[in-house]
């Protein structure tokens, strides 16, 4: 499984085309998360966001919209939300562009900013395989 980074809003799942999270002016939801049974080398099942969605999990069925709109860096976490290392999932989100894709323990942020490609050069579009975990990226063509 093949997952692709966020372009224009939107996160697919790259060979199965599943459209998981859209914004739009009127912050229609195609659908805030995908749940994949199919587990790492650690244990920890897939939980794809548009967002970082791993202090969510726990409320993941209640429409969230910190499942779309939350960023790695925000720091202001309530107590439950603290605690998202304990979930036995791995996170794989967009929605918060980096230079360089980031992977830890407990997610990965694969936004590698290609939707700007116009500000910043040069931008990449990334894809991780699931659940090797393995980065594919390739840069951004006119």
């Amino acid at each position: 499984m093949y997952l692709g980074a966020s372009i224009l809003g939107v996160n697919t799942i790259i060979g199965t085309g599943v459209v998981i999270g859209c914004l739009s002016p009127n912050w229609f939801l195609v659908r805030q998360n995908i749940e994949n049974p199919l587990e790492d080398s650690a244990g920890k099942k897939l939980f794809v966001t548009h967002g970082f969605g791993l202090p969510y999990y726990e409320r993941r069925d209640k429409k969230s919209i910190e499942l779309m709109t939350n960023r790695i860096s925000r720091k202001v976490f309530t107590d439950d939300e603290k605690n998202y290392r304990q979930y036995p999932i791995f996170n794989v989100f967009g929605h918060d562009p980096h230079a360089d894709a980031i992977i830890t323990d407990h997610y990965a942020v694969i936004d590698t900013g290609c939707v700007y490609h116009k500000e910043a050069i040069p931008t990449l579009l990334t894809a991780l395989e699931w659940p090797s975990k393995r980065l594919y990226q390739q840069n951004y063509i006119d």
